[in-house]
């Protein structure tokens, strides 16, 4: 029952909860970094690939890549 727990006892109980709030917040932190950094890099990869489509010698929506980008020889 609660008259049980003695102040020292709830002063340790306290202490505990501290120590796993910081843990916890470290460890939050730590995803919080991560999620960051996975943003940063899809930010990095919609820029490049809005960059090749606005690239006019590679027009995905075409199909037609290697032709487009390696024009053929003229005819001999």
């Amino acid at each position: 029952s609660p008259e049980d727990i003695d102040l020292k006892d709830s002063h340790e109980i306290v202490e505990e909860i501290e120590d796993q709030l910081e843990r916890m917040s470290s460890i939050l932190n730590i995803g919080v970094r991560y999620a960051n950094e996975m943003a940063h890099h899809s930010l990095l990869y919609k820029d490049s690939v809005e960059a090749v489509e606005r690239s006019p010698n590679m027009n995905i929506r075409s199909g037609d890549i290697i032709e487009r980008k390696y024009p053929s020889p003229p005819p001999l």
